[in-house]
């Protein structure tokens, strides 16, 4: 967990900046989404454009990845990145690429079916699937940097200010330590958690994480479904507030 201020500071807002580069991202593909939509684009064109758009949103978001791990690494243990340096983050274009071959095919499907109200959603999806990938440059950055540091013990799962109820289970397992290295960090369309890299060996990063595997623990109990069972105990006070 952080134990400075800073740290702390830095963490918040490597989040928020995270978020406000996907804003961005989303921006830019509705406008793309509508030039494919008035036919100004060809398909071909569209996916070409779209890879240009997310390959430059993931570098960035990789690239403030860098700065702030940086950063919290000397407000938390006083000492810069002295290692051999930053692994590489690449922007997976292939699998992208296929993912929106994919979607391009559901949405004339679609289209030949006349269903105009399920083709503006699945375009939606799309583009909360593909900012997701922007994401994941930063998140992976910072996991992959953590891997490499031997100072770094593991990383934390940083949620937003109201996480859904499968970021706070997520959340709430704690520190995630290189032992642990297999397990990925679990994000959904427009997931707005991030890592933060672990220093100590707390186990939990706030109070909040505590709480929440204190719930975990409890709601679970004697369930076979442990997701379901913990959401139902989560969303209980948001649904009684």
């Amino acid at each position: 967990m952080a134990t400075t201020t800073q740290g702390r500071r830095l963490t918040g807002l490597h989040g928020a900046v995270q978020l406000r580069l996907g804003l961005d991202t989303v921006r830019n593909l509705d406008q793309l989404w509508r030039l494919l939509s008035d036919r100004v684009l060809s398909e071909d064109e569209w996916v070409e454009a779209v890879l240009v758009v997310l390959g430059r949103a993931h570098g960035m978001s990789a690239a403030l990845a860098r700065r702030y791990y940086q950063a919290y690494r000397v407000a938390e243990t006083g000492v810069a990145v002295l290692f051999d340096g930053f692994p590489q983050v690449t922007f997976r274009s292939n699998l992208a690429r296929a993912a929106l071959l994919q979607q391009l095919a559901t949405l004339r499907r679609l289209r030949d079916l006349g269903v105009e109200d399920a083709v503006l959603k699945v375009g939606r999806q799309v583009q909360r699937e593909m900012v997701e990938e922007v994401f994941h440059g930063g998140r992976r950055q910072v996991i992959d940097t953590v891997r490499d540091d031997p100072v770094a013990l593991g990383w934390y799962r940083v949620t937003d200010g109201d996480p859904c109820a499968f970021c706070a289970l997520l959340a709430s397992r704690g520190a995630v330590y290189k032992t642990q290295q297999s397990a990925s960090f679990g994000a959904h369309p427009s997931c707005g958690c991030s890592a933060e890299p672990a220093f100590t060996l707390d186990k939990f990063r706030d109070d909040r994480s505590r709480e929440w595997n204190d719930l975990y623990r409890t709601a679970t109990r004697g369930h076979r479904d442990k997701l379901n069972a913990f959401r139902r105990a989560y969303e209980r006070p948001h649904i009684n507030a």
